[in-house]
């Protein structure tokens, strides 16, 4: 394959420099000399750095931690070609009628998915399976009855008709493809029978949706107080917005604030922020003389690169895929994607096509990078929005949710630098 040449030390050294960083480094002091912001480094060839390395692995994969790591990026890889065969003529995805999905399985192997009643899957699937094969020969295949384009269409319908609509009285709390499931689910506030009667009467009916009781309540990430300090919520990545220099953070961490509020940093951009349709997301301008460098991880935690590219790794995104997160509460933590479309609501407030894990995290992350420690490049993947209620642990800290930085970048026209 194409990167099979990197030495497995180079691949480690990324990985612990990556997600270490993101540990350690809290910013204890910063000078301001005429508003301008000092952010701290620290030296990665320290004892303590390559200590806390070992720790922050060990304590989200276990002693194991390198080969776990080196797997999943390696199944990352598979994923990604598997969709490739499935480009048409204008490198746009196709997924025929037999396929069912793909994900990341808990011993690190991909698995795909074959949906059998299609009676033509026979003939297709045959070309296909020989074309996966040659990939590798542990990718898995499933059985399955439903194929995702039948699962990802029922779920549109669902997301069109609650932005068209609203929430009004449905007591819809989240919507999504479970894609190791072969299901879309449908979580109400109460998963009653009056209430799925009024669903499937008014938006839709169909017996690939199943209903349960919401576990999937989402609650907003910052500690933040109007007029308040702004490191109360976590900065993610720079941009450019007309030619001048921003940052991302997110929206629901500026509402209400004025530019005096954030005069340290800079100022919010005409308020431009949207908290609404997929993204949760705000840009805000720096103030004469300050910067931010690529080499940061916001607000408080430097790392040795995360990269300009706009366009997320892996796409599209694979549930199982091992991300990571910087924020200013709980520092650098890491989990895996469980959900790549994720609908749901906060405050009543409906957020679609968000991206759902397990990493947790904590009241002020919101806003806060969350990246792809890859062996060749650290893509950025979007900014921390909501941790899962019923996920919460006695110290408030829950499984985390995200927008897409594609979304956000699109959204606001930015350009990375």
């Amino acid at each position: 394959m194409k990167y099979k040449r990197i030495k497995y030390v180079s691949i480690l050294f990324i990985v612990l420099s990556i997600i270490t960083i993101c540990k350690l480094n809290t910013l204890t002091n910063y000078e301001k000399k005429e508003k301008n912001l000092k952010l701290s480094l620290i030296d990665i060839n320290s004892k303590e750095f390559k200590d806390d390395t070992k720790k922050a692995l060990e304590e989200t994969f276990g002693q194991n931690y390198e080969k776990i790591l080196e797997k999943n990026y390696q199944s990352v890889e598979y994923a990604t070609e598997v969709d490739n065969l499935f480009k048409n003529n204008d490198g746009k995805i196709e997924y025929p009628d037999f396929f069912g999905g793909q994900y990341i399985n808990d011993d690190n192997n991909l698995v795909i998915q074959i949906a059998k009643k299609n009676p033509a899957y026979k003939i297709n699937f045959t070309k296909v399976q020989n074309d996966i094969s040659k990939i590798s020969d542990t990718i898995i295949f499933e059985d399955v009855t439903n194929s995702y384009s039948e699962l990802e269409d029922v779920n549109n319908q669902i997301i069109n008709y609650f932005r068209k609509n609203g929430l009004s009285d449905s007591g819809l709390k989240a919507n999504y493809v479970d894609v190791k499931k072969n299901i879309v689910i449908v979580e109400l506030e109460n998963n009653s029978q009056e209430k799925q009667k009024w669903f499937k009467e008014n938006v839709i009916d169909s017996n690939l949706i199943k209903f349960i009781q919401s576990d999937k309540e989402k609650v907003l990430s910052a500690n933040y107080n109007v007029g308040g300090n702004f490191k109360d919520c976590s900065m993610a990545y720079r941009a450019k917005k007309d030619g001048k220099n921003v940052f991302v953070t997110a929206a629901h961490c500026v509402e209400g604030l004025k530019d005096e509020d954030v005069s340290e940093y800079g100022s919010i951009v005409g308020f431009e922020y949207s908290m609404g349709g997929t993204i949760d997301a705000a840009i805000i301008q720096l103030a004469s003389g300050n910067s931010v460098s690529n080499s940061i991880k916001y607000p408080t935690y430097p790392a040795t690169s995360i990269s300009t590219k706009t366009s997320i790794y892996p796409n599209p995104l694979v549930v199982g895929t091992i991300i990571a997160k910087s924020g200013v509460k709980t520092h650098a933590t890491s989990g895996k994607i469980t959900n790549t479309n994720f609908s749901g609501t906060t405050d009543r407030l409906y957020l679609t096509q968000t991206v759902a894990t397990d990493c947790r995290i904590n009241g002020g992350d919101s806003g806060g990078l969350v990246y792809v420690p890859t062996k060749y490049d650290t893509f950025v993947m979007g900014v921390v929005h909501s941790r899962i209620k019923s996920s919460m642990s006695d110290d408030g800290s829950g499984e985390m949710v995200y927008t897409r930085a594609d979304f956000i970048d699109d959204y606001f026209d930015l350009t990375r630098y």
